[in-house]
């Protein structure tokens, strides 16, 4: 905590006296130290209860838009539709996202989409494991022009299958597809696009509903709905949005099970 601390104070005097902006982010939960491996709950209790207090006196406002963690309290979601709904997830399972990038490689994107391929590549039983190695390298290992690149690969794809011009077809995927055109019209060239192929597609009819736990990655695509929620405002964002993005604090809580 008190080496989070020195680097937060250290960047705030910085951004008083460099020409360039400056802003200070929270990271202590961008890793599960060695001394509490296995006893993950107690870590993130140490989080809530002792370092984000001594962050905010610290300086760190908890209105900064770059701050990830504004308070103390859990946030699990209920979401109910209010008309038919889309949405992204979860993580669906390994042979399933493997199938449905081997469709989008054969059918055109064969460099960066072949890298996400072989990442992907895994035994189904070590799946969250290689789901968690996947997202990784789209979050923290691409660069910005190799992710643009990617997404630019996976839309041209998609189109190719959607239009039937490749050998390869687009049985039981034809939703994915659709919306990664979608999302890189919104977003355009997001690495988010890429992400979402790794979760589960879901279509609620009015009145149902979905449950996300804590962990729970994902985002909310079309319809109206009502949101019930735990009475908190920490957020992390890993694509898809125009807010502060924090990759790295997303790998350390994302849950990659099926």
């Amino acid at each position: 905590l008190e080496t989070e601390l020195r680097m937060l104070r250290a960047i705030k005097v910085l951004a008083t006296t460099q020409p360039v902006e400056l802003t200070a982010t929270f990271m202590g939960a961008h890793e599960v130290p060695v001394e509490y491996r296995g006893r993950r709950t107690e870590y993130v209790r140490l989080i809530v209860d002792e370092m984000i207090p001594a962050v905010a006196e610290a300086g760190l406002a908890l209105d900064d838009p770059t701050r990830t963690y504004r308070d103390r309290n859990h946030k699990p979601e209920l979401l109910v539709a209010l008309t038919p709904f889309e949405a992204r997830c979860g993580f669906r399972p390994l042979a399933v996202t493997r199938d449905l990038v081997a469709r989008l490689v054969a059918a055109g994107a064969d460099h960066h989409g072949d890298e996400l391929a072989r990442r992907l590549d895994g035994d189904e039983d070590d799946g969250p494991a290689v789901l968690a190695a996947a997202l990784a390298w789209l979050l923290t290992g691409l660069t910005e022009d190799g992710a643009h690149q990617l997404v630019t690969e996976l839309t041209a794809a998609s189109e190719a299958l959607l239009g039937g011009t490749v050998t390869s077809d687009a049985a039981g995927f034809e939703a994915d597809l659709r919306w990664i055109g979608r999302l890189d019209r919104c977003y355009p060239g997001d690495v988010g696009v890429a992400v979402a192929l790794l979760l589960n597609h879901v279509v609620l009819e009015p009145g149902q509903g979905v449950y996300l736990g804590a962990g729970n990655l994902h985002a909310y695509l079309r319809g109206a709905a009502v949101e019930i929620m735990a009475n908190s405002d920490n957020v992390i964002r890993g694509g898809l949005t125009t807010k502060h993005i924090d990759g790295a604090e997303l790998l350390a809580v994302v849950d990659t099970a099926p």
